[in-house]
């Protein structure tokens, strides 16, 4: 592939209950936004989560789009947003009191 970038994080985070946690991040002055495919697990593996995320950024702010996302659970166990700190664009999974999760990403990145 020309022109992207395909980052695969098998070693996951880890997102403790009721907590913000960074699940991916990336070179804002290399890369304008991209698709990051999430898949999370609750620390127990009692529930799974998968979801598609899009995200773009103007140097400034991040802006991201959550589409796709199934839950095994009937419930959301992480909700994302993104934020940029000091070159670097962070994407995060905040979870409920009730899911220690662990979150594993497969990144296309698209070059500024």
């Amino acid at each position: 592939v020309t022109n992207s970038v395909v980052a695969n994080d098998n070693n996951g985070y880890e997102v403790p209950e009721d907590t913000t946690g960074t699940i991916s991040s990336f070179d804002r002055t290399l890369y304008r936004g991209g698709k990051i495919l999430v898949s999370l697990s609750t620390h127990d593996l009692q529930y799974h989560q998968m979801a598609e995320i899009v995200v773009a950024h103007n140097d400034l702010t991040a802006t991201i789009e959550t589409y796709g996302v199934t839950s095994t659970s009937g419930n959301t166990i992480a909700t994302f947003s993104a934020n940029i700190v000091a070159g670097t664009v962070y994407i995060n999974a905040t979870t409920p009191g009730w899911a220690h999760v662990t979150a594993k990403t497969i990144s296309t990145l698209i070059p500024v």
